[in-house]
């Protein structure tokens, strides 16, 4: 008899701990419900780690260029010391050296704009200009007779770099209004940085200046100390809308245009004013 009350004493205590074990059980079942009906109520934190980490990917897919030739038309400048069959798939323009002063064209001028037509780029046509020997009004006439051929499909560019001229800006004046009357065409003027922020050149003035009628084109090759193309004059000084940037001439001369597509196709046809002008 002793035996079996023993037993039963410990039924008894098996019973007393199960219902210990399914009171914990319960207690922890509800306070799990518990704690994710709370979390819910609550998507802030969790929400802000979701926004932070797609922004940040964002950044890191989107780098900033160190230069922004991604961003523009990319292109070369030729003469006839270049081999224009060389031209890469990459280059979206050519301009091509079409005259110099009186009485000169470039013997292969047609050869490289034709060759840039065939290959799909945007073309341009570039003189020389020759303050030292000639009138803006020769220079003008020697060049629109050697383009004429092409007027409507190519961007006009005055090559401002004769040495010891460059300061001489009414002749530049007079070549540029002269052209865009005689094609209807506005012409860009190239010239480098430092002639283009010289505060000593007259680029600026009244509604007839240089600056405020003709965009530039800008040379300048310099590199900081991190190897990036920068432009080492503020060439904004006078008013320039500077659209293309030559930053090399290794080689071969190349450049970055702002121009985008339709831009240049609109740079190459002939203005309203324009044809106001060469009809007066």
């Amino acid at each position: 008899m002793k035996e079996i009350r023993k037993n039963r004493t410990h039924r008894k205590v098996r019973w007393d701990r199960i219902a210990v074990t399914v009171a914990i059980l319960g207690g922890i079942f509800f306070g799990i419900k518990a704690l994710i009906a709370h979390s819910a109520t609550k998507p802030t934190d969790t929400a802000s780690e979701i926004v932070y980490e797609n922004t940040y990917e964002t950044k890191l897919e989107s780098p900033i260029p160190e230069d922004p030739a991604p961003q523009y038309l990319c292109g070369i400048d030729v003469s006839k010391w270049n081999n224009i069959e060389d031209l890469e798939t990459s280059d979206d323009f050519v301009i091509c050296k079409a005259s110099e002063g009186v009485g000169y064209e470039d013997p292969q001028f047609v050869r490289n704009i034709e060759a840039a037509i065939e290959n799909g780029k945007y073309v341009g046509a570039y003189h020389w200009a020759r303050p030292d020997t000639n009138s803006a009004h020769d220079d003008a006439v020697n060049f629109v007779q050697t383009i004429k051929p092409y007027l409507g499909k190519i961007m006009i560019v005055l090559d401002w770099e004769q040495p010891g001229t460059v300061g001489q800006t009414d002749w530049a004046a007079s070549w540029l209004w002269e052209v865009y009357s005689m094609t209807g065409v506005k012409p860009v003027i190239y010239m480098s940085s430092s002639v283009a922020a010289d505060p000593h050149y007259d680029w600026s003035g009244d509604d007839y200046s240089v600056a405020k009628n003709f965009p530039l084109w800008v040379a300048d090759y310099t590199t900081d100390d991190g190897g990036n193309h920068v432009i080492s004059y503020d060439v904004s000084k006078h008013g320039w809308e500077t659209i293309m940037w030559q930053y090399t001439g290794d080689g071969v001369d190349r450049s970055w245009s702002k121009l985008t597509a339709e831009d240049w196709e609109n740079a190459c046809a002939p203005t309203a004013l324009a044809l106001r002008l060469s009809v007066d």
